[in-house]
């Protein structure tokens, strides 16, 4: 076995732990704390995206750990997409399927428990592919990455917004704030969500027009944020 597939292997034991947290106690408590977006943005986060992705009424858009469902519901509503989602957990899938049932949009956007690392969709099939806080969670990111590439038709559009976007989490910052900030990003994951990666391995996947263009700050400005776009 590759050391790839070896790593995607470990990645998918990892995720299968994922629908213990969520649906826990824990798991609702961060709920309530996050809204059912489940990060620090809120609704205004998909919002912006969606404006730098310059989505349109009917596209094909696929969310990679799509999670509660509740960006593909927006882009439906108000863009008018088709949406369709991906995550590895079922209490996730389970709980996007019956919000998405309560806001009368199964037609419009639909949910899958699998993979990210084996997409189960065929070749050139999606107008968008989009990941929202959850990528920075995975290691095998460039088995991830290079999904997104197959997935979507030629001349389809790549965005990514993460945890993780700065290649130095503490400059400008000092003392306990920047120490804190560390602590955030000494995980193995978010080191390999720096900046300087994600480009890198877009480009190695065949992505095009590779670009990022924002950083920001959340949680009192210790864990750092960035929005990436590319197309093939």
């Amino acid at each position: 076995m590759s050391a790839e597939l070896r790593l995607v292997e470990r990645e998918r034991r990892w995720e299968q732990g994922t629908d213990d947290l969520y649906g826990s106690a824990e798991g609702r408590l961060w709920e309530l704390v996050a809204g059912e977006m489940l990060h620090c943005g809120g609704i205004s986060q998909p919002k912006a995206m969606a404006v730098k992705a310059g989505i349109t009424e009917s596209e094909k858009v696929l969310d990679l750990c799509s999670g509660f469902g509740s960006s593909l519901r927006f882009l439906a509503k108000n863009y008018n997409i088709q949406g369709y989602g991906l995550d590895i957990s079922p209490y996730m899938i389970e709980q996007a399927k019956r919000r998405t049932r309560e806001e009368g949009l199964q037609r419009k956007v639909i949910h899958l428990q699998g993979d990210v690392y084996h997409v189960p969709w065929p070749d050139n099939s999606f107008d968008v592919v989009w990941g929202e806080d959850g990528w920075c969670y995975l290691d095998a990111k460039e088995a991830l990455i290079k999904e997104a590439v197959r997935v979507l038709k030629p001349g389809g559009s790549f965005h990514l917004l993460d945890f993780g976007g700065g290649d130095h989490s503490s400059h400008g910052s000092h003392g306990l704030h920047a120490h804190l900030g560390n602590l955030f990003h000494s995980s193995d994951r978010l080191k390999d969500n720096s900046e300087t990666r994600i480009l890198e391995l877009m480009r190695r996947a065949g992505f095009t027009k590779v670009e990022k263009l924002k950083d920001g700050r959340m949680l009192f400005g210790l864990l750092r944020t960035a929005y990436y776009r590319a197309t093939v």
